[in-house]
């Protein structure tokens, strides 16, 4: 019979990024498990479907139950008599368990956000069940606040981990967690046009710039004019310093979470631009989603990125990358990618010399880092398949 894999975590492909992660996870199971049926359980469902609209997936809604339905309510009651949280209901309907084999936590950052307790919970449900659980392709640590130790545990008990870069790997081994463990690619690193980009002194420097609301939330500090300021002061320079063409490229877009909307903080930035500058300076329509995204990216000599997925999308087309860090997970990745920590800053650099002199010293090495990064990403797309032993194992 053929397996059944329950994609699990993720917001939504308005985050782009989490297109990606599906696409890539979709691809990735489907050349190890050929006969592999996978559903994807979204909170979005309907736009999910007009995204995701060439995959064979089936999508299903992820919906919580009402606060006074009888399984939140007899939640709160277990919890205050002390029933262990695997015996408690789960917040949300999740029927769709029992259709699936594996179900996949799918989703970069969730285990350094508290939604990481609810995982926890909800790999308990699926153990008991008799299902397989697996982390899938993201980040883990610094830990979100809470007990710690649950999260050890479940880290402990899960089916494997896949993690996608060292930072997570030492994270994890530090806390003797190794023997469910394998370091691959990042699934988005699966989602590639298949060409690496050969654009390098071809004409004017072309720079990618994705700056997102959580760079501002990280450096604003209560002066959210003034990094927004100092943001719009950066690209300036960019402009002023190599005549440059900067294109700002959104990588999540919604009109519903507006809090993470990069298409409206990047236009911000681009309004606070003198006129001389601005004429030099695109915001970037990425409304096709990741793949859209990519074809700009692709196009470009450079690309600053504060969203990791973003980094990611333009790496695998062979353009190098200056990270930009708001976690601790754009420093793991920037050392998978270049095998050191060079090229990533901290996100209140940008506010500072300390980011144009990154930038500097990226454009003047430019033509080696772009051909060490093609060798580069030539390894990386065989890094995304290291697990297929471990899934035919848990089929």
């Amino acid at each position: 019979m053929a397996p059944v894999v329950g994609l699990y975590g993720i917001g939504g492909t308005y985050n782009y990024g989490c297109e990606a992660i599906v696409r890539g996870t979709a691809h990735i199971l489907r050349a190890v498990l050929p006969d592999v049926r996978i559903i994807y359980v979204s909170p979005m469902p309907e736009y999910d479907r007009q995204m995701l609209f060439d995959l064979d997936l089936t999508i299903m809604p992820r919906t919580q139950h009402p606060k006074l339905s009888r399984p939140r309510l007899a939640a709160a009651v277990f919890r205050r008599t002390g029933i262990p949280r695997r015996y408690q209901p789960y917040y949300e309907d999740i029927h769709w368990i029992d259709l699936c084999d594996m179900v996949f936590s799918i989703g970069g950052d969730m285990y350094t956000l508290s939604m990481a307790y609810h995982l926890a919970h909800l790999a308990e449900i699926v153990r008991r069940k008799k299902k397989k659980f697996v982390i899938w392709g993201g980040s883990i640590g610094p830990l979100p606040t809470g007990d710690r130790q649950v999260l050890l545990r479940h880290f402990r008990s899960v089916d494997l981990i896949t993690s996608r870069e060292p930072e997570t790997t030492r994270f994890l081994a530090d806390h003797h967690i190794v023997d469910n463990v394998i370091e691959v690619a990042d699934p988005a690193f699966a989602v590639s046009s298949g060409r690496l980009g050969d654009r390098y002194q071809k004409g004017r420097l072309l720079i990618g710039v994705n700056l997102s609301p959580l760079v501002q939330a990280d450096i604003a500090k209560g002066d959210t004019k003034g990094t927004l300021r100092g943001q719009a002061d950066f690209i300036v320079q960019l402009v002023e310093r190599y005549k440059a063409e900067v294109i700002l490229v959104p990588h999540v877009v919604s009109d519903d979470c507006v809090q993470d909307d990069d298409l409206r903080h990047l236009q911000a930035v681009f309004n606070l631009l003198p006129e001389v500058i601005a004429t030099a300076v695109t915001v970037a329509d990425t409304t096709g989603g990741y793949r859209a995204a990519k074809k700009i990216l692709g196009g470009c000599d450079l690309v600053i990125a504060s969203r990791m997925h973003c980094a990611i999308n333009a790496a695998s087309e062979g353009v190098p990358v200056l990270f930009v860090a708001y976690s601790q997970k754009a420093y793991g990745m920037c050392e998978y990618l270049y095998g050191n920590r060079e090229w990533v800053i901290a996100s209140e650099c940008l506010l500072s010399g300390k980011g144009i002199g990154a930038v500097a010293s990226m454009i003047d090495n430019l033509g080696i880092i772009t051909k060490l990064l093609k060798q580069r990403m030539e390894a990386i797309r065989s890094d995304v398949f290291p697990a297929r032993d471990r899934l035919l194992q848990l089929r």
